[in-house]
């Protein structure tokens, strides 16, 4: 939180504050699931100009209002609910609904994962609808692998796009691909990524599938980028977020290889990221 900062920025953050935070106080007994926040408190300190500094470009696909959510959570949630130290399933379960309640008012819909992730600063194993579990830096296992972002210099629209997505399963056969395929294939990286085995193929079938079933969310410019490293194998790509703009994540075997593909024939620079 910051109060001296680039006067543009700032007093648009502070806007976003103010009409979340009477959302927060007005919305609570329509979503049982909505924390205690002391609205009142952050209501008055965005009318004394508090606002949000952070890093994060906004619809990018990369977390921004799961980080506005941690940190009101963080500053303004009540009780003991909202304590950092709570680890153990039941708090981890009972964080996510209330951080999905409150990122509700920005997407429509949340899983709460993307902010859990940011509040608990770990990244997090969902497995089903039911258990969310934090992943501890030593439980993924090193691999031969490179995560990078593509910038595709477009900003995006999560809540426009998961409704796009959602009405094309409907009628058209997706919904199996999804839930039968494209589900399991996802599950089973995760697995090969905490269990030390080599996951870089199937990161590249995930790209293919995510071509196939997410392709009005790739931007154009991009098919051809996509599909370039699904032919050569150079490289996998994967939608941040709910795609449609933002960032693009990157997988490859060989960062220089990739990065000097990507530089000459589409003159784009890989931001290389350190995952593994």
């Amino acid at each position: 939180m910051g109060r001296h900062d680039d006067i543009s920025a700032s007093r648009r953050s502070n806007i976003v504050l103010g009409k979340f935070a009477k959302y927060l106080r007005d919305n609570p007994g329509h979503n049982p699931e909505m924390p205690l926040i002391d609205a009142g408190r952050f209501i008055r300190d965005v009318d004394r100009g508090l606002y949000l500094r952070s890093g994060i470009p906004e619809n990018y696909g990369i977390g921004s209002s799961g980080a506005v959510c941690a940190a009101i959570y963080d500053e303004y949630g009540r009780g003991p609910e909202s304590g950092i130290g709570l680890t153990d399933q039941p708090g981890i379960q009972m964080t996510r609904a209330h951080l999905a309640a409150m990122e509700s008012y920005f997407h429509g819909q949340s899983s709460g994962v993307d902010p859990s992730c940011i509040y608990f600063n770990k990244p997090l194993i969902v497995e089903g609808r039911n258990s969310l579990t934090v992943c501890h830096p030593e439980q993924l296992k090193k691999q031969e692998i490179r995560s990078f972002l593509l910038d595709t210099g477009i900003s995006g629209n999560t809540g426009e796009q998961v409704r796009s997505f959602r009405k094309s399963l409907t009628g058209h056969g997706l919904d199996k691909n999804f839930t039968e395929q494209y589900i399991p294939l996802v599950n089973q990286i995760v697995d090969q990524l905490t269990g030390g085995i080599p996951a870089y193929d199937s990161l590249l079938k995930l790209s293919g599938f995510q071509q196939e079933l997410f392709r009005d969310m790739i931007p154009e410019a991009f098919h051809s980028v996509w599909q370039f490293g699904l032919d050569t194998g150079s490289y996998a790509c994967k939608l941040c977020g709910s795609g449609g703009g933002g960032y693009i994540l990157g997988f490859t075997a060989d960062f220089e290889r990739a990065g000097r593909i990507l530089a000459e024939r589409y003159s784009l620079s890989p931001i290389r990221i350190d995952v593994f």
